[in-house]
């Protein structure tokens, strides 16, 4: 939810083209429970890559889609 009380929407749509090199976007999803989001995610077909702490301060945590699209979910 927003900081106003209002929803985010987002859109994704897909592409014929393979991915080639760095994502053009990059998502931060925030999370109020980190570890319980990797392991549904993962059960999704998610893969990790790496945990950062030192991001400003958060938990962070880098996955890959199934096709290798990169996005870190952050503990709130």
């Amino acid at each position: 939810m927003s900081p106003d009380g209002g929803l985010h929407h987002l859109t994704l749509q897909s592409v014929k083209e393979p991915k080639s090199g760095k994502n053009r976007v990059h998502l931060d999803i925030f999370v109020d429970d980190l570890d319980s989001e990797v392991l549904r995610l993962a059960d999704l077909g998610a893969q990790t890559l790496e945990e950062h702490n030192e991001e400003g301060g958060y938990r962070t945590m880098i996955l890959a889609d199934p096709l290798g699209n990169e996005f870190c979910l952050v503990q709130r």
